[in-house]
């Protein structure tokens, strides 16, 4: 068992991390053949057969194309329990925990995790990328919810949406999880077999390779797996937060897109604007405190250094 690292193992893990960091910021289009075949290469080498694959443009849409019909389904029926029997029984259940810990980790690996989390670990860009482009998502799968609600007799659309909601975010709400945390497993991985020379499943390791490498972000479902697109657009500052001055920090071919200015998102009304033309006259019609603070402090910042 490996229990520490040399002084050149360790200036190597720099290297790693980068190589890792570049893979999971790419905004190269994915190659969807490619993508397709890294799919069923990584279900077979689990032991399950090839699910129907779908291809979207962003994580948005792929909201959509797995929640939408569960809530028109859920609309339609009074039995919570038995709408979602119909809809594992549909999707089958998430491969998402066996693909990260049967394909990619050992438990010789495990003291490296303590060891070298704060250079393995791919740097907090990654955080606020997942965190505030799935929240955005997830807030336009609700709007758009929202907009083909019907009322019955038998659920309020209160008690309707807090069922949907849990459902969403805590069963099948894992594709944040399983990109960022594929990202650390895949560098940490990586270091552990390339610059240990530790032991690895040969078809399993390569099936992860190729899945990280040909595909954007994944929902691994056992009967349907849905495949995401890479952004076309992706900005950060200098301190490693999203950011964009007159324009999104994060596009997606469909047009799906996140406004942010330093790490704070922003309404499109504003992040389509550069800061420069940002107007005092926008707070007499903005009801978000937090956003005004911001508006206003970001305001006098550039008049100051202006």
């Amino acid at each position: 068992m490996i229990e520490q690292v040399t002084p050149q193992q360790q200036a190597l893990i720099p290297v790693y991390r980068e190589k890792w960091r570049k893979i999971a910021l790419s905004t190269e289009p994915i190659d969807r053949k490619k993508a397709t075949q890294s799919v069923r290469c990584a279900y077979a080498a689990l032991g399950y057969k090839e699910p129907q694959i779908v291809i979207c443009d962003s994580p948005c849409a792929a909201l959509y194309h797995i929640f939408i019909p569960i809530f028109e389904t859920c609309q339609s029926s009074p039995s919570w329990r038995k709408i979602k029997q119909e809809i594992t029984a549909v999707l089958g259940h998430n491969l998402t925990y066996k693909m990260l810990t049967q394909i990619v980790t050992r438990k010789e690996e495990y003291f490296l995790f303590s060891l070298l989390n704060t250079e393995v670990y791919i740097l907090r860009e990654l955080v606020d990328y997942f965190n505030l482009l799935l929240g955005s998502a997830f807030n336009s799968l609700e709007r758009a919810i929202d907009s083909r609600r019907q009322i019955t007799g038998v659920y309020t659309w209160h008690e309707r949406w807090r069922k949907f909601d849990r459902f969403a975010r805590h069963q099948y709400h894992d594709i944040n999880k399983f990109f960022s945390a594929s990202i650390s497993r895949g560098a940490l991985s990586d270091f552990y077999i390339s610059v240990l020379k530790g032991d690895r499943d040969t078809v399993k390791w390569r099936a992860f390779q190729l899945l990280v490498a040909n595909c954007g972000w994944i929902y691994p479902l056992e009967n349907t797996c849905i495949l995401c697109d890479r952004p076309r657009i992706l900005s950060f500052d200098s301190q490693h937060r999203l950011h964009a001055e007159g324009g999104p920090a994060i596009q997606f071919a469909d047009g799906y897109s996140l406004y942010a200015y330093h790490g704070v998102t922003l309404p499109e009304q504003y992040g389509k604007i550069h800061p420069n033309e940002w107007r005092s006259e926008w707070l007499l019609s903005e009801d978000n405190t937090n956003l005004k603070k911001f508006i206003i402090q970001t305001i006098d910042d550039r008049r100051l250094n202006g």
